[in-house]
């Protein structure tokens, strides 16, 4: 059925041999292939993830050397992580003030989903809410009040009988007061 071949040195091959050395190449070759494909798809996802689309536990090392602890979860608003610390205490974590970050998982966005809103947005829910809120600031200080104005790039929080201004660029992390 199957006929010999002689190859240079003499010895002859089968075609079914010659067939299964032809397939078990293109077999080696498609899996390599798709594990060439898999390596390049995790670095394009890699690529994709922010640091704001980390979830799970965490720990936070902060600028100034606060530690916090709780679990990520996602944020809708831009350039800022949320943390639950505990199920009442929610706090938004500014993410160029995190240092590091242990024990999260990376994440991934969907690929359509486009960018949060902005603080100022999350800050006029808080004005609407009449929330208080507690600003965390580079400087470790803390100012806790009632939001009674947000600007392009701050809020003004009223605090006994002063008001405070505070930049966006000064806070580390803001909280709603429970």
């Amino acid at each position: 059925m199957f006929r010999r071949r002689r190859t240079e040195e003499g010895s002859g091959v089968s075609d079914e041999e010659a067939w299964l050395d032809l397939s078990s190449a293109l077999a080696a070759a498609s899996a390599s292939d798709v594990r060439s494909d898999a390596a390049e798809l995790r670095t394009v996802e890699a690529a994709r993830s922010r640091l704001a689309d980390r979830r799970g536990p965490a720990v936070l090392r902060l600028i100034g050397g606060a530690t916090l602890a709780g679990s990520l979860v996602a944020s809708d608003v831009d350039g800022w992580l949320a943390l639950v610390v505990d199920e009442r205490d929610v706090r938004l974590v500014r993410a160029s003030a995190v240092v590091l970050i242990g024990a999260s998982t990376a994440g991934l966005r969907a690929e359509g989903a486009g960018l949060g809103r902005s603080v100022g947005s999350w800050l006029r829910d808080r004005f609407e809410e009449n929330d208080d809120v507690r600003a965390t600031l580079v400087d470790g200080d803390v100012v806790a009040g009632r939001v009674v104005r947000v600007g392009a790039d701050h809020a003004e929080l009223r605090a006994d009988d002063r008001t405070w201004a505070v930049p966006w660029s000064a806070v580390v992390m803001w909280a709603v007061r429970p």
